[in-house]
C-alpha cells in the first residue's frame, strides 16, 4: 500500500511541478496525461459508485460458491482473490457492490499506476501518452474492473 501511495504521491509532483515551471509543451503533456488518467478512473468509477448492475450469471454462480462452499474447494480462481472478496462479503455484507470491490479497487489502480510504467518504458512523450491512453480507457479494461472475476488482481 507503501508504493501505492508513494506512486501517486510521485506522480501528483511531478504533474503540479511541470504544470508550475515547465515549458508551455510541457504543460500541454501534463494536462493531457493528467485528463486521461482522471478519465480513466471516473470511467470505472460510475459503475461502482453511481449504480450497481445485478450480477450476471457466471457472478452469480461464484458468488454463491464463494459464500457457500469453504475456500478450499474453489481452487479454480486464486485463493487470496477469494479470500479477501469473502472477507468483504462477511464483513459488508453480499451486495453487488461488494463482491465486486476488490476487482473494481485493482481496476482503479491501473490508469493511477500507468503513467510510472510508461516512463519505465518508452522515453518518448507520444508513446508514454499512447501507453496511458490505451491502458486508461480500454473499453474491456473498464468492463472487466466491475467483475466478480479475477481478471485485474490475477
Amino acid at each position: 500500500m507503501r508504493t501505492f501511495a508513494k506512486t501517486i504521491a510521485r506522480f501528483l509532483d511531478e504533474q503540479r511541478t511541470a504544470l508550475t515551471t515547465g515549458t508551455p509543451s510541457d504543460r500541454a503533456y501534463h494536462y493531457l496525461l493528467a485528463a486521461v488518467v482522471l478519465l480513466g478512473v471516473v470511467l470505472r468509477a460510475r459503475g461502482q459508485v453511481l449504480w450497481a448492475e445485478p450480477l450476471w450469471l457466471d457472478e452469480a454462480r461464484v458468488a454463491r460458491e464463494l459464500l457457500g462452499r469453504p475456500l478450499t474447494d474453489n481452487l479454480l480462481r486464486p485463493l487470496g482473490f477469494l479470500a479477501i472478496t469473502k472477507a468483504l462479503a462477511l464483513t459488508l455484507g453480499a451486495s453487488e457492490r461488494v463482491l465486486r470491490t476488490l476487482p473494481w479497487l485493482a481496476g482503479m489502480a491501473v490508469p493511477l499506476f500507468a503513467p510510472a510504467l510508461a516512463r519505465r518504458l518508452f522515453t518518448g512523450r507520444a508513446a508514454r501518452l499512447l501507453f496511458v491512453s490505451i491502458i486508461a480507457l480500454h473499453p474491456a479494461a473498464i468492463d472487466l474492473s466491475r467483475e466478480l472475476k479475477p481478471y485485474r488482481s490475477q
